[in-house]
Order: C-alpha cells, then structure tokens, then sequence
C-alpha cells in the first residue's frame, strides 16, 4: 500500500512503473492511493474506510526527520519535520543554520519537489557544505548548491534491479535492468561506502560483507 499515486515516489515514472510490474510478477498486489488512518493487531484501516487483514504488518512510512529538529521552533519544516533550506543549504528560518541529508528539504530553483532522501544527495550535499565552512571562514564568497543526478537504481533484491544511469559527458543516459543493474547498484553502494569511510575502512568492510556471505544463514519468514 502506498499514499501517493505511484510507488518509489520521487524516482522517475519509467522505474516505478517497471518495478510495479516486476513485484506483481513475483505475487505481490500493489495498491496506490491508499492513505492508511489506523495500524490494529491483524488490521490496517484506510482513510476510505476499507480495512484489510494481515497476519504480518510492515509498517515503512519513509524518512522522518530527528525528534529534536522538533525543538527547534525557529526553523521552517515540512510535514515529516525536515528544516527546509534555500540554494545556500541554509535554513530558510535562520541563515546561520544549515541542514543537509535527510533532515533537510531542498528544492532545487526551478523544480517544484525536494530532492529524495537519498546517499546519492547526502553525500553531494555533505562535500558541498565541507567546502562552503572553508569559503565562509575565509571570508569569500559562496556558491549556491548545484545537484548532480547520476541516475537511480532500486535493487528487488534477488527478483533483479531497475534503474538509470544519467548523461555523463558524451555518454547518453542509460536504462538498466537484470544482472547489469544488479552489478551498477552494487558498485554504486560501494562507492559510498568508499566515501564515507576512506579506503581502508571500505576495504575492511566489503570484506567483511564477503565472509558474512558464506558463513551465515539467509534470513527467512516463513
């Protein structure tokens, strides 16, 4: 069940639809629109009035920002709590502060939706601001935050993958499904892991994920 009219709200139209499909294949029934008023033991009700039983409720209502964002009465924040900020990453409340991630919304000048809460954003976000403190102690001027979109991907776990890869260059935009997907999330999860935690750390880690492969069990609901 999902509010919006679409799954994997935010990416674009052609993976959303291809994902649907690909999940109804598999044996699982995708219904959109449906916003839901109360979770019960068993139940789940909708703002429509209709309600549906289930033995297992998953319950994955998206990124919420911080309770202690909460607190801070001076920002503006959207409905899920994050600070809104302008091109500067500033919060639009008080220029002194400054949001990134998934505890900020940006919408980039020109575009009328945040940009989703994704690594993808977080980490362009954080690199920017990383050289924005160095501008402003050393007195120059700033930039405003330019996004770069290199393309979605949405792993389906073992039922494959589906995404693009955007134009890059002379490279044009590309979509990817199936194994080559599979490969291009992977490297791409990686990459930001490799970001985050120097090479070493990264090294030590995919290792890590690579023993975790062969000595432990698959997890199962049965």
């Amino acid at each position: 069940f999902d509010a919006s009219d679409t799954i994997l709200n935010g990416f674009s139209d052609d993976i959303a639809k291809r994902v649907t499909k690909r999940l109804c294949e598999t044996g699982v029934t995708v219904r959109t629109g449906e916003r839901i008023s109360v979770i019960k033991s068993g139940q789940i009700e909708f703002e429509s009035g209709d309600a549906f039983q289930a033995d297992i409720i998953v319950w994955a209502a998206g990124v919420k920002a911080p309770e202690a964002i909460a607190e801070l009465s001076v920002l503006q924040r959207t409905n899920s709590g994050q600070i809104k900020v302008n091109n500067y990453l500033q919060s639009t409340g008080d220029p002194s502060v400054y949001a990134i991630g998934d505890c900020s919304s940006y919408i980039p000048e020109g575009g009328n939706i945040p940009l989703p809460p994704t690594g993808q954003v977080a980490r362009q976000q954080a690199e920017y601001l990383a050289r924005s403190i160095q501008l402003i102690f050393a007195g120059k001027e700033l930039k405003p935050f330019q996004y770069v979109d290199r393309g979605n991907l949405v792993s389906l776990s073992v039922f494959g993958a589906y995404g693009n890869v955007a134009k890059q260059g002379i490279l044009p935009q590309l979509a990817l499904r199936g194994p080559l997907a599979i490969l291009v999330h992977k490297a791409f999860y990686r990459m930001h892991q490799f970001a985050l935690h120097g090479a070493i750390k990264g090294s030590v880690l995919m290792l890590r994920d690579w023993l975790n492969t062969l000595v432990k069990p698959p997890v199962r609901m049965d």
